[in-house]
């Protein structure tokens, strides 16, 4: 209400001062309005236990001014208001505060809703209250999802260095959008250099897929382990940033083969006299796939105790194409010169496993040494009282010779003389025939030879 008094003055011709008053009243119908604007963040949530946000805004939408104190009733959680300011005035806001934890029953229900009231007073003091509009807020189950499905081709490696080429088949198969979708292997970061996996794009919509792809080298640690088994994750974020993740594994092998090769080597390639010297090496090669380990040895039919074939202890590991060499010599015999050549046959072991592992033998390899030297026979006789050499000789390993161009010599050996001294000398003419001994002359109708 509004009242107004007024006084009016005058003075009249005698000089006299009058005067009069008159009140005047007006009222109005008082508006006493509270709206409430209540708001939840995040909009939906994707299981048990997360946490929503609630803002209460009260708004005086009256003509009266309100006071507090302000309060919310919310069906599903309390609500803490501000006790400042100390008056609402037409127009003027105050906001309320609250959190709620979903539970297992939101998400059976799929949703989680809530209704509030505001309210505030109508007066400082022994005022009544004035109530807000209901309002209701509805935050949705939504469950982003992330599905991965990992391939290899192909199936079976076989040689280092080989490609292998995987696929990664990753599906949203949640409710809602997914973003920053991207896929880690760590198989294939530990390569060198590193590579990643190459996706078409990194958003998702609901069942939507895509196929990224990145390939890898065969090494020769997978070779030996025989087997190569792989775990790549899938990983994306819902709208309210949540991440989900998938995992999914491939595995490839291979077909193991140890496998050893012995060649086998002499120097010289001949020998002339009991005693000599031949050395022997023996190249072992690893030509299976899987690396092979010492100790490395070599089993040679020719070299008995006290010798023996002597192997390196390094390198301690043989990879696939490595080779390593090992070495012995032999003496020939008596028997080796009569037999005009010495044959050895030999095999060579190493290991399929650092410790605890078999032998891996290799194939057997023989070689064969010949005999060089030329063996002569000959025998005297008399003929008409002219005395004769009968001769013969036999090379071995002297490929293409000329047995006219082997020299003889006639040696003067005394059994008391202190060096031999050669008497006669020449060229033979065949493998065969007959020799003047040296001095020896004929006369008359004797024959020149026998």
């Amino acid at each position: 209400v509004v009242n107004n008094t007024a006084t009016a003055y005058g003075t009249s011709s005698s000089g006299t001062q009058v005067s009069d008053q008159d009140t005047a009243s007006v009222s109005t119908t008082p508006v006493y309005s509270l709206f409430l604007d209540k708001s939840a963040d995040p909009m939906f949530f994707s299981g048990p236990g997360e946490s929503i946000s609630y803002s209460y805004v009260l708004t005086n939408q009256g003509k009266q001014t309100l006071y507090p104190p302000y309060s919310v009733a919310d069906d599903k959680t309390s609500v803490d208001c501000p006790a400042e300011p100390a008056s609402l005035a037409p127009a003027g806001s105050v906001t309320c505060m609250a959190t709620y934890l979903t539970t297992a029953a939101d998400v059976t229900n799929g949703s989680v809703t809530n209704v509030a009231t505001g309210s505030a007073m109508n007066a400082p003091s022994g005022g009544s209250k004035v109530d807000s509009n209901q309002d209701q807020e509805t935050v949705v189950y939504q469950a982003p999802s992330i599905q991965l499905v990992k391939k290899a081709d192909p199936l079976v490696y076989s040689s280092v260095q080989q490609p292998i080429t995987y696929t990664f088949t990753v599906t949203n198969s949640g409710d809602v959008a997914l973003d920053n979708v991207y896929v880690a292997d760590p198989l294939l970061q530990s390569q060198q250099p590193p590579v990643s996996v190459s996706c078409p794009k990194s958003e998702l919509a609901v069942n939507e897929s895509m196929i990224c792809s990145a390939g890898y080298s065969i090494t020769q640690a997978d070779m030996d382990a025989k087997v190569v088994n792989n775990t790549a994750t899938a990983i994306g974020k819902g709208p309210d940033w949540t991440e989900v993740s998938d995992q999914s594994s491939a595995s490839i092998t291979t077909d193991p083969v140890f496998e050893l090769s012995l060649v086998k080597t002499a120097s010289p390639t001949f020998y002339e006299a009991v005693g000599d010297e031949i050395s022997y090496e023996y190249e072992l090669t690893n030509t299976g796939n899987q690396t092979l380990y010492a100790p490395y040895d070599v089993v040679d039919d020719k070299i008995v105790d006290p010798n023996d074939v002597q192997c390196p202890i390094l390198p301690a590991s043989l990879p696939p194409l490595a080779s390593v060499t090992c070495a012995a010599t032999y003496e020939t015999t008596s028997d080796d010169v009569n037999n005009r050549s010495v044959t050895n046959k030999a095999t060579a072991s190493a290991m399929n496993a650092q410790t605890g592992g078999s032998s891996v033998l290799s194939n057997e390899d023989e070689e064969t040494v010949e005999y060089r030297g030329i063996e002569l026979t000959y025998q005297t006789l008399c003929v008409n009282d002219v005395p004769w050499a009968e001769y013969s000789f036999e090379a071995w390993g002297i490929d293409g010779y000329d047995p006219s161009n082997v020299k003889y010599e006639w040696v003067n050996k005394a059994w008391n003389a202190p060096n031999e001294t050669v008497v006669s000398e020449g060229f033979f003419d065949d493998e065969k025939g007959y020799l003047l001994w040296p001095g020896a002359g004929y006369t008359g109708d004797a024959p020149t030879s026998p």
